[in-house]
């Protein structure tokens, strides 16, 4: 049997209110406890069982995408650090960033990451989608996530000599915007490559098949892709030119409606952002459970970025560059919108403020 222990001292009757140390607040507690003291007593003698009531966690479909990007999130689902903030995450598995917004806009997914690219695409018509999405939140900063990858270095020397070469990447995705990135870097007008478009995770399963000469990929795929290769491959890097980003979007509605899980899901994701600083080989040993790399090579992916959960003026301003190069490729025929507009800061603003650092 479990008791409810009551101090009598507490109710002390006081007459002379002058002489009180006790509040107006602390008397109406006492009062209002007093007159519960039966319901208390009834309850006392009742099995915790039958006050215990199960908390349902909230179901919420998650899109991840990227070994670096979606590092600290699944980390916060390994430890169940979602969990401990009410949510189910189920975890759905792409091979892009662009799959999980489509099925974000679709109401497939609640949840899902993506880089820049695809968002603008979305937001100016490319998609043919609805841009019903809000970003909330940025995850990491990278200048190494995407990569070209030269398969025979003695044939093609430099990333000019790819002129006229076939060059293999999955379109709709930051890879077209790198590739272009890098060609204009290297003095190449990158119309004189043929584009071949292959999902990324295939890209080094065709190795050999004399499909491309070079392609574009995301880590880890770049170093499988070069061994694969047997010929003298090498590898170049966005280091000089180009930085991408892995963004958190959803619905408007949803963010409005469940305002709870997105908070709930950025707070269980700033934990897992602040041990990546502090002690990163302890998220690598859980990540190599889930990917096919070893947790010293994730170390070594995950210093090429810099993980940090905010929104902030750099990403305007990256998107509106993308929005640009967009227009110039001719893409897109829409003007370059406010990409404000699809930013919802509110949610990261109650669990991190300082990391808010937008302009407008």
């Amino acid at each position: 049997m479990h008791g409810v222990v009551i101090m009598p001292s507490l109710f002390r009757r006081c007459t002379d209110y002058s002489n009180c140390f006790m509040s107006r607040s602390a008397r109406l507690f006492l009062r209002d406890l007093l007159c519960g003291i039966p319901v208390l007593l009834i309850l006392s003698f009742l099995p915790l069982s039958a006050l215990a009531q199960d908390v349902a966690l909230k179901k919420i479909r998650l899109g991840v995408a990227s070994v670096v990007g979606d590092a600290t999130t699944i980390y916060a689902w390994h430890q169940g650090w979602f969990a401990e903030e009410g949510l189910d995450v189920e975890l759905v598995q792409n091979s892009a960033g662009a799959i999980n917004l489509r099925q974000v806009l679709k109401g497939e997914l609640d949840i899902g990451t993506v880089a820049p690219t695809p968002i603008v695409y979305t937001a100016m018509g490319r998609s043919g989608l609805d841009p019903n999405f809000r970003i909330f939140g940025s995850i990491m900063r990278s200048t190494r996530m995407s990569n070209l990858v030269v398969l025979d270095s003695r044939k093609i020397q430099d990333v000019k000599s790819l002129k006229g070469n076939r060059i293999a990447l999955q379109q709709g995705t930051a890879s077209e915007f790198f590739w272009h990135q890098m060609a204009i870097a290297h003095h190449l007008d990158p119309d004189t490559v043929e584009i071949v478009n292959m999902r990324t995770p295939e890209i080094p399963q065709n190795v050999g098949k004399d499909q491309f000469d070079a392609a574009i990929v995301w880590i880890p795929y770049e170093q499988e892709l070069a061994q694969k290769a047997h010929t003298p491959a090498k590898i170049y890097n966005g280091d000089q030119f180009f930085t991408t980003s892995w963004l958190t979007v959803a619905q408007p509605q949803f963010i409005a409606d469940n305002p709870e899980v997105i908070e709930g899901f950025l707070r269980a994701l700033l934990r897992a952002q602040n041990l990546m600083i502090e002690d990163p080989m302890t998220i690598a040993l859980v990540q190599s459970q889930y990917v096919d790399a070893s947790p010293e090579e994730l170390l070594r992916f995950y210093t090429s970025a810099t993980y940090h959960l905010g929104l902030t003026e750099s990403l305007l301003i990256n998107l509106t560059r993308q929005g640009d190069w967009a227009i110039r490729k001719g893409y897109v025929n829409q003007t370059i919108p406010d990409f404000s507009v699809y930013m919802d800061a509110g949610p990261l603003k109650k669990v991190t403020p300082e990391s808010v650092m937008l302009l407008r």
